[in-house]
């Protein structure tokens, strides 16, 4: 019974990113929904072919794409990350033992670049996940290993990638 349930979850998924797929392409608009309903399919898939480990990363990785390409979460996280940065002119010096601090990756944009800046903080940001997720791994062994975490840790660096990059051009901008 189980099993009949999540075949009915694939078909469905799969055929609700078919129909989205069309839509998108016929009316120009984004493939964001057709990229949901293809992992929730393959999610359900990893899940009914006794992978249900990966299968939920697929679900993590969902829920980031949502929180993510959602405007109203990303306009109200570039107003704070933009109220952090107040302050930071184009003299101002940076520090590498602040390499963590949105301010001396702000100075970094504005004396570098914005794309720069964007990929040195969303490393940091990512490099630090990890390392968070590899202790974890190790003090909470299971019969899995942290190569199964490389797709949420990649999608994690991506979308923080893409939200930086508007978000430090935006900040240059407002200094030119």
């Amino acid at each position: 019974m189980d099993e009949a349930i999540l075949i009915i979850g694939i078909i469905f998924f799969a055929a609700i990113s078919l129909y989205n797929l069309v839509h998108s392409i016929r009316h120009k608009k984004s493939y964001l929904p057709s990229v949901f309903g293809i992992l929730m399919a393959l999610a359900t898939a990893l899940i009914l072919f006794d992978r249900p480990l990966i299968g939920g990363f697929a679900f993590v990785i969902i829920f980031l794409l949502a929180i993510f390409s959602s405007g109203k979460i990303f306009g109200i996280r570039k107003r704070s990350f933009l109220k952090a940065m107040e302050g930071v002119e184009i003299n101002s010096k940076f520090s590498l033992r602040y390499v963590t601090n949105i301010k001396y990756w702000a100075a970094y944009a504005l004396n570098n670049g914005p794309k720069k800046a964007a990929v040195g903080y969303s490393l940091i940001q990512t490099v630090l996940i990890a390392l968070v997720l590899v202790i974890f791994t190790y003090v909470f062994p299971r019969p899995t290993n942290f190569l199964t975490l490389v797709p949420f840790i990649l999608v994690l660096f991506l979308m923080s990638l893409r939200e930086y990059v508007i978000i430090f051009k935006e900040f240059n901008e407002s200094k030119l």
